[in-house]
């Protein structure tokens, strides 16, 4: 090896032609594509900020879930009817289910399976006070004409 390069890169570089299409045409956006791309720039960037304010939300809604289950059961019969000082609490009553006013909220399927919600009045003891309570999820009947 004498340290002579006897073939250089550029030597091995084969000249290429630039497509046709290329060449003959420029890029003139004309104003309809102006508009439209303008549109979509404001579409994408109000979609970005409502999906932050989003996640605010829900960080929020978290964090008052999650002092919400450090606090102490709420007594029913105690509080006052503002839903908010309940929202996320854990509660505490005396009464009694009205059964004969319960409800089934159809349509919701729990591990595949049909069935329903079963939502019952709950009345406060003393007094004539109610709650609805969500009593959880019950299979449906071997027909939707046979309730649970």
């Amino acid at each position: 090896m004498s340290g002579e390069i006897t073939h250089s890169v550029m030597d091995r570089l084969v000249p290429m032609r630039v497509s046709s299409f290329f060449a003959t045409h420029r890029f003139r956006p004309t104003l309809l594509l102006t508009v439209a791309m303008v549109a979509l720039t404001a579409l994408a960037i109000a979609l970005g900020n409502w999906q932050r304010h989003r996640a605010d939300e829900k960080s929020a809604a978290a964090a008052l879930a999650s002092a919400a289950d450090r606090a102490a059961p709420l007594d029913l019969a105690a509080a006052d009817s503002d839903a908010a000082a309940v929202l996320y609490r854990i509660v505490h009553g005396v009464g009694e289910f009205d059964a004969a006013h319960g409800v089934l909220i159809d349509n919701k399927v729990h591990g595949g399976r049909p069935g329903y919600d079963v939502v019952t009045p709950f009345r406060l003891a003393p007094g004539n006070r109610y709650v609805l309570v969500d009593r959880g999820w019950v299979a449906q009947g071997p027909t939707r004409k046979v309730l649970p």
